[in-house]
């Protein structure tokens, strides 16, 4: 009898741990008894973040009219065409939008394509308005020196053509020249311009450049502005 009793009370014990798994396991699944449906939904569901994604904040900072001018700049660059109309027309005021545009161009474009780069340069330096303007032509003037058409971290051959190794410096410092010459008409605006200070600092600076005809070039706007 005793031998029987504990069968039977070791398969009531059985059948209760089977029960409580697949009972646990079932709520689990489904959720906890007492919970509601709404604290299943917010329990299951991400809560969105009350923040903007990084790339919907990007281009919340650009109008169309921005990306649009960014557009035209792209084109005529593609074209190589430095004489297109529209640098000129469509390109002349940028707002602050197109600016930031034009400098993210800038800093794509390889640093051995010179005359490129400097268009963009032209393009900036035209419309000056803010102590950030000034700033990234500060950075174009303390770029390292472009050596090579080809690759600008080497060396090029010597070609023995006095002249046309003076043609090749000027277009290897090409937008530190377009940036410096953008420098000096504000200096032309005089000393009551809010960015003269700032504009005849980065003259200063350009100065020591590596690049000779850069340092010559800001050498010689100095002085002729150090004394307004």
């Amino acid at each position: 009898m005793k031998k029987i009793f504990f069968l039977i009370a070791a398969a009531a014990l059985a059948l209760a741990a089977i029960f409580f798994l697949r009972t646990h396991g079932r709520q689990n699944s489904i959720g906890a008894p007492n919970q509601s449906s709404e604290e299943k939904n917010l329990t299951a569901a991400p809560v969105p973040s009350a923040s903007m994604p990084p790339a919907e904040k990007a281009d919340a900072e650009f109008s169309e009219h921005d990306r649009a001018q960014s557009a035209v700049l792209e084109n005529i660059l593609a074209s190589h065409n430095d004489n297109d109309m529209r640098l000129d027309t469509e390109l002349k005021v940028l707002d602050t939008g197109a600016k930031k545009l034009f400098q993210q161009k800038y800093e794509q474009i390889p640093a051995e394509k010179r005359n490129e780069r400097g268009t963009v340069i032209f393009l900036l330096g035209r419309n000056l308005a803010h102590e950030s303007d000034i700033a990234f032509l500060s950075k174009v003037l303390a770029e390292p020196p472009c050596r090579s058409m080809q690759n600008c971290a080497s060396d090029p051959p010597h070609s023995g053509d006095v002249h046309g190794d003076n043609g090749v410096e000027v277009t290897l410092a090409y937008p530190q020249i377009v940036a410096l010459k953008s420098l000096e008409r504000v200096l032309e605006s005089g000393n009551k311009n809010p960015l003269f200070e700032q504009a005849m600092d980065t003259v200063h600076k350009a100065t020591q450049s590596p690049v000779a005809k850069v340092a010559i070039m800001a050498r010689a706007i100095e002085a002729k502005y150090s004394r307004h």
